[in-house]
Order: structure tokens, then C-alpha cells, then sequence
């Protein structure tokens, strides 16, 4: 996570603007590896809080 903010702090303090960012997620945004999910998964689903997920706080943060 702190690489991540450092990136995002350094456009800041670089005057870069980018035109969009891309944060890829995996199967594990869901929960998959935990056990049957929503079927067909999609974006606007809920978060699934079974379990600390490092991706939640890099959407937040972005």
C-alpha cells in the first residue's frame, strides 16, 4: 500500500496529470478464494468483508 500512495503522492508533487489509472484487481477482490460468490460477479456488487483486503484500500486511496 505505501508504494502505491507514494506513486500516487509523486504525480502530485510532479505536476503529472495522468489521463487515467488502472487498478487491476484479481479473483480475490471478490472473495473466490473463500468460497462460492454472486454469480455473474460484477463491479457494483458489495465488497466482500470475510477478510482483510489490500485492494479495498488502494480503491479508497485512488
Amino acid at each position: 500500500m505505501l508504494l502505491f500512495n507514494n506513486f500516487l503522492n509523486a504525480l502530485t508533487v510532479s505536476n503529472i496529470i495522468p489521463k487515467r489509472l488502472l487498478l487491476q484487481t484479481g479473483d480475490k477482490h471478490y472473495g473466490i478464494h473463500l468460497g462460492p460468490t454472486l454469480s455473474p460477479q460484477e463491479e457494483t456488487d458489495p465488497r466482500f468483508h470475510g477478510e482483510p483486503n489490500f485492494y479495498f484500500a488502494q480503491e479508497d486511496f485512488l
